[in-house]
């Protein structure tokens, strides 16, 4: 199994359309903010092969030129191989034990015993 990032550059407004677009399609998308003074946004999506081969690029940049108004150019997609990550290792190293006020808060990974 291998996992792809999809992704381009858009508006706020294309990036609600085009997110809803490709729901059916992939298993996870997000959009995000760059800069608000130029309205520009990523959208990123995570798809998931059973092979090597890459997803079908065309097939993601037809959809999404059909999803955006005749006047407006359709984004360009990049699509680009993650890296074999071990994600709850990755989660676990983000989210060490911290002391927050009077509350301490871990993860069900954490070994050390808690600070009474």
């Amino acid at each position: 199994m291998k996992l792809w990032r999809l992704s381009f550059d858009t508006t706020a407004q294309v990036a609600d359309v085009i997110s809803q677009v490709l729901e059916d399609h992939v298993l996870a998308v997000s959009y995000y903010e760059v800069s608000e003074e130029n309205n520009h946004w990523i959208v990123e999506a995570t798809l998931r092969t059973e092979d090597t081969d890459a997803p079908d690029q065309a097939f993601f940049q037809n959809i999404i030129s059909q999803s955006v108004d005749a006047d407006a150019p359709a984004p360009q997609v990049k699509l680009e191989l993650l890296p074999d990550t071990d994600w709850l290792e990755q989660t676990w190293k983000n989210f060490p034990p911290r002391q927050i006020g009077q509350f301490y808060v871990f993860g069900s990974h954490t070994k050390a015993t808690p600070p009474v």
